[in-house]
């Protein structure tokens, strides 16, 4: 496929990626504004987030492993598992949904561990509460290339 086709399936061909793309309609009022409208993202435009979240969890990934050792240090006698802090996304699935305001996209991106547990990943939006470092979510400013709104789920 060439790097400015436009992705109308539902699913997007990148190794080794569980990575679905799904349509925006106003159910999803809570993620963008009613007056968004949707769009379709080209494979680029995937790739692009997926180097943006690259780059942003490897910084992340650096908090999340000071905050690990803080925490270990302060409770020695307790078993922190480290993989609970930071988050590696080769083995997460992903969905897209992309908006369009004002002349500019926006991308909202849904991660989450054993993409095989969501059978409807495809069609609907897998949404949990709680999850820990299973469950993130981020949306992307294509024209400005950055990372916003970033959120890790809560444990319970």
């Amino acid at each position: 496929m060439k790097a400015d086709t436009l992705i109308s399936a539902d699913s997007v061909a990148t190794p080794a990626l569980d990575l679905h793309v799904i349509r925006y309609d106003s159910s999803h009022y809570y993620i963008f504004p009613i007056t968004f409208s949707a769009t379709e993202l080209t494979e680029r435009e995937i790739k692009e987030c997926e180097d943006l979240l690259k780059h942003f969890l490897a910084d992340y990934n650096i908090e999340a492993e000071k905050r690990f050792d803080e925490i270990s240090k302060e409770h020695p006698t307790l078993k922190f598992d480290k993989d609970h802090f930071t988050i590696r996304p080769e083995s997460y699935g992903r969905q897209y949904m992309a908006v369009a305001s004002n002349n500019e996209k926006f991308v909202y991106v849904n991660c989450f561990c054993d993409p095989g547990a969501f059978d409807y990943r495809h069609a609907e939006l897998v949404e949990v509460s709680d999850g820990g470092n299973c469950f993130f979510s981020f949306k992307v400013d294509l024209k400005n290339r950055r990372i916003f709104d970033f959120m890790v789920n809560g444990e319970a």
